[in-house]
C-alpha cells in the first residue's frame, strides 16, 4: 500500500488486550501517530459471543478511561478511538487494519497472554501471518525514537522489500544490514578457504547493500555487519550490547513463534532485545 511523501502512516492500529503490561506498546503507538498525525485505532478484542451495539460501547467508554490513564499526557495532540471486536483476535484485528486502511499495527509481549496464557506466542505469530500490514512488537520501554535500525537479512526479496518499508517509515534512522555466514566443519577448514567463505559473504553482503541503494534513496549509507555465527544469536548479542532500537524482519506465510521448531524469521523475532518491526512480504498483501 501506498506511502505518502510527507506522512508515512496516516492510520495506526493498536492491538491491546489492556493488560498491566501494555504501556510500551501504548505510548509508542500514540509517540508515532503524533510523529506522523496519524489517526490511532485501539483494537480491543474481547471473548464470547458477539454483544449488543451498547455494550461495546460501554466496554469502549471503559477502555478509554484506562487509555486515557495509562497514557497521561501522551493523548495530546492525537487522534484517537477504542474499536471494540470478537475474537479470534488476529482475524479482529486484521480486520480493523483494513477497515481503517492502517499502514501499520503496533502491539507488545502481552498480547502473547490474550484469551489465556495457555498458548504463549501464537496469537502474535497468527496477527503477523495474516496482516497485510507491518506489526511492530514494542519490546522496550518508550524512550527517543527509533534512531539505529538493524536488519538481518539473507539477500532475498522479502528481506529487501522489508528493509525498504522500514527505510520508509524511519528515514532519518541510521540503517545497519546483519549478514550471519556459517563455517562449516572449520576446525578441518584451512584457513585460505577461511578467508575465502568470509571474502565472498562480505561480497555477496556488499552486493545486497548496493542492490537496495539502486532502489532506495538513503540519506547515508547503510553499515555493514558481517559475523560467523547463528543468526538468531547473533542478533541478540548486537543487539543487547550495541544501541539498536529496531530490528527489521522480513516475514512470510508460514511465520511461526516456536523458540525451537519454528523457522528463522520467528526465531529472529524472539531473539531481538529492541523493538521489532515485521513486515509481510509483498505476496501478503
Amino acid at each position: 500500500m501506498p506511502l505518502s511523501e510527507t506522512h508515512p502512516v496516516t492510520d495506526i492500529v493498536l492491538a491491546t488486550d489492556m493488560d498491566a503490561r501494555c504501556d510500551r506498546a501504548l505510548l509508542r503507538a500514540f509517540a508515532l501517530a503524533r510523529r506522523w498525525n496519524a489517526r490511532l485505532h485501539i483494537a480491543l478484542v474481547v471473548a464470547g459471543e458477539p454483544r449488543p451495539s451498547w455494550d461495546d460501547a460501554r466496554i469502549a467508554h471503559r477502555a478509554a478511561e484506562d487509555v486515557a490513564a495509562l497514557a497521561q499526557g501522551a493523548v495530546a495532540d492525537v487522534s484517537w478511538r477504542v474499536v471494540v471486536r470478537t475474537a479470534p483476535v488476529s482475524d479482529a484485528i486484521c480486520d480493523v487494519a483494513e477497515a481503517t486502511g492502517a499502514q501499520l499495527i503496533v502491539t507488545g509481549a502481552a498480547l502473547n497472554e490474550m484469551l489465556g496464557k495457555s498458548r504463549p506466542g501464537q496469537i502474535i505469530a497468527a496477527l503477523i501471518r495474516t496482516a497485510k500490514a507491518p506489526v511492530l512488537i514494542a519490546k522496550r520501554p518508550v524512550g527517543d525514537d527509533y534512531r539505529a535500525l538493524i536488519a538481518p537479512t539473507d539477500f532475498s526479496d522479502v528481506s529487501e522489500d522489508a528493509i525498504a518499508r522500514g527505510v520508509a517509515l524511519f528515514p532519518d534512522s541510521a540503517l545497519t544490514i546483519l549478514h550471519a555466514y556459517r563455517l562449516p566443519f572449520s576446525a578441518f577448514l584451512g584457513e585460505q578457504h577461511k578467508k575465502d567463505i568470509v571474502e565472498t559473504a562480505m561480497q555477496q553482503t556488499v552486493g545486497f547493500v548496493h542492490r537496495l541503494g539502486d532502489r532506495l534513496d538513503f540519506p547515508q549509507p547503510p553499515s555493514i555487519l558481517l559475523e560467523e555465527g547463528n543468526p538468531d544469536s547473533l542478533l541478540h548479542s548486537v543487539t543487547t550490547e550495541q544501541p539498536f532500537d529496531l530490528t527489521v524482519l522480513g516475514v512470510h506465510g508460514a511465520f511461526d513463534l516456536d523458540r525451537h521448531g519454528g523457522d528463522l524469521a520467528g526465531r529472529l523475532l524472539l531473539a531481538s532485545a529492541c523493538d521489532v518491526l515485521a513486515v509481510p512480504a509483498r505476496g501478503a498483501e
